[in-house]
């Protein structure tokens, strides 16, 4: 399948590889690649949680997408079951 120049730039951010990691002092890093490995761009810092790596990354361009699962989401029951086992009576 060959991709016209607007597909390309309509699917950019889609399709990067994104790496989040920590360093040697534990904290969160994050890095853009290329598909050979070649880094883009990287964190200027360390963050203490993920959470606040994941967010710099977001305000750098990543693109957060939704899980890719076939498997429908649970549901709970409508109505509440309860089982009672009665004692056998031995005679």
């Amino acid at each position: 399948m060959i991709l016209s120049e607007q597909d390309k730039a309509a699917n950019a951010k889609a399709n990067q590889i994104w790496r989040f990691y920590a360093d040697a002092e534990q904290k969160w890093r994050w890095e853009r690649l290329t598909f050979d490995g070649t880094v883009l761009a990287q964190s200027k810092s360390g963050y203490a949680d993920y959470e606040g790596c994941l967010a710099n990354a977001t305000k750098a361009g990543h693109v957060q997408m939704p899980a890719l699962s076939t498997k429908a989401p649970s549901r709970p029951s409508k109505s509440k079951r309860s089982y009672v086992r009665l004692a056998s009576i031995v005679r």
